[in-house]
């Protein structure tokens, strides 16, 4: 709870920041594998927010076992410091996962319990669901200048803006920027062979890495 508002001074500015890429926040505090790049001229309306008084769109993918609910409360510190600036869409992914030691129920942006049958790696099993899941939100509920994911949702968004950069994004979605909270590279290789073995292009980047993070320690997150 009180890792979101600690980098508020960081966040704000990062997401309204109407100059070019290389000298905004996010450039300056961007971190791994996503590199800032030169705007797109497909409906891209980040650059001129601030003059039109118009709110910036974001996209805010939870964490695993977390709701959108929950999220949204979590993150009431960052919605009251910008509610005039930002508008938040916080979306509930699409599988139902639970918590026997606290006896709870979450969702999870994919299935866990898949393996691959001959490496015996993690795999990402029914992520087309996911996909189709953004394909309709950006449908109904967009368009989105950018995405924020924290952990679970942060690797989900690392895949999206991947998708993205390699033409491969569902139809409809395109974004300018993503923010990535305590995030790791995928465990599914699919989709990490997607992510690290070549730059992702055409969205910046911004990487929180909890220090004191004791889930998703630091060096996995900087290895994003």
């Amino acid at each position: 709870g009180k890792l979101i508002p600690s980098f508020l001074p960081l966040l704000v500015p990062a997401l309204l920041a109407p100059t070019p890429p290389h000298q905004s926040p996010l450039a300056l505090y961007s971190r791994g594998r996503l590199p800032c790049s030169p705007f797109r001229p497909q409906h891209r309306r980040l650059a001129t927010m601030a003059a039109e008084k118009d709110k910036v769109r974001v996209l805010a993918l939870h964490g695993y076992g977390q709701t959108a609910e929950g999220f949204s409360s979590k993150m009431g510190a960052v919605r009251k410091e910008c509610k005039s600036q930002v508008e938040w869409v916080f979306l509930d992914a699409p599988f139902t996962v639970s918590h026997d030691s606290f006896d709870m129920t979450g969702q999870s942006w994919y299935d866990f319990s898949n393996k691959d049958d001959v490496t015996g790696d993690r795999v990402w099993g029914g992520f087309d669901k996911t996909l189709k899941l953004f394909e309709e939100t950006w449908r109904e509920q967009g368009p989105f200048d950018g995405v924020l994911g924290f952990s679970q949702g942060a690797s989900v968004a690392m895949v999206l803006s991947a998708l993205q950069s390699r033409g491969k994004a569902p139809p409809g979605v395109s974004f300018d920027f993503v923010c990535m909270v305590s995030g790791f590279p995928p465990a599914d290789p699919a989709y990490r062979t997607l992510c690290m073995d070549e730059e992702i292009g055409g969205v910046r980047a911004f990487h929180i890495i909890g220090q004191g993070d004791t889930v998703v320690e630091p060096a996995r997150s900087e290895a994003a």
